[in-house]
Order: C-alpha cells, then structure tokens, then sequence
C-alpha cells in the first residue's frame, strides 16, 4: 500500500515481491487441488489463478517453470501415496491417475527426482 502511496524504487521492488510470493501461494494451492486433472497445465493454471500467462510465467521462472512444478508436485505425490501404508501398489494406475501419458514416463521422472524406482518405493512403506 506504501508503493502506491509514496513510490519509490525500493517500496516498489518490496511490493512486487510481497505480490510475487502470493500469486505463487495462490497458483502452488491450486495445482495441489487439482493434480489429478488432466487439463492442469499453464493455461488453466493462469485462469484459476486470475493471472496473465506472461505474469504466471514471471511468478514461476525461479522455481524452474510452471510445467516443471506442477511435474514435481504430481511426482511428490506419488511417492507420498507409493510409501503410506495401504497405497497403491499398481504403478501403472497410479500414473495414469496423476496425467503422466505412460508409466515408462512416470517411472524415468520418479527415479531422477527421488533417485529410485516407484517399485523400491513401494518398499519404503511405513
């Protein structure tokens, strides 16, 4: 409110940052809610967060993309579900469930984001 108020460069770069931490609150919620839609993606993501694409795309550069989020929250998920006690153990399904387009895919991006395969986190089960 102070940039708004009494504009100077430094009340502008706070305020910018302030806004810039919301909307990726707001945006990182909303792919939380919705990662077992398919039509998760930059597009929707933008819509459901009142966000231009060029702006979502700002929001979202220093934490490797909105793509590469959403990617690694669904992947998050996965390993939260593949290692509770009582989850999945088909893989196969469970990939599908998240919007990967094929288990080959899902498996290559679980092993480089956690190091092993969804089958040795199955084994990690509580």
């Amino acid at each position: 409110m102070t940039a708004c108020i009494s504009p100077t460069p430094e009340k502008l770069v706070q305020a910018r940052d302030v806004l810039t931490r919301a909307s990726f609150s707001r945006a990182q919620r909303i792919i939380r809610q919705h990662l077992y839609s398919p039509a998760l993606g930059p597009e929707f993501l933008a819509q459901a967060a009142g966000l231009s694409r060029s702006t979502l795309y700002r929001v979202f550069a220093s934490h490797g993309g909105v793509s590469s989020l959403i990617t690694r929250e669904r992947l998050n998920e996965a390993h939260r579900r593949l290692t509770s006690a009582g989850g999945p153990s088909a893989i196969n399904a469970l990939a599908y469930d998240l919007c990967f387009s094929d288990p080959s895919t899902f498996s290559r991006a679980f092993k480089r984001q956690f190091g092993y395969s969804p089958r040795d986190a199955i084994g990690l089960r509580t």
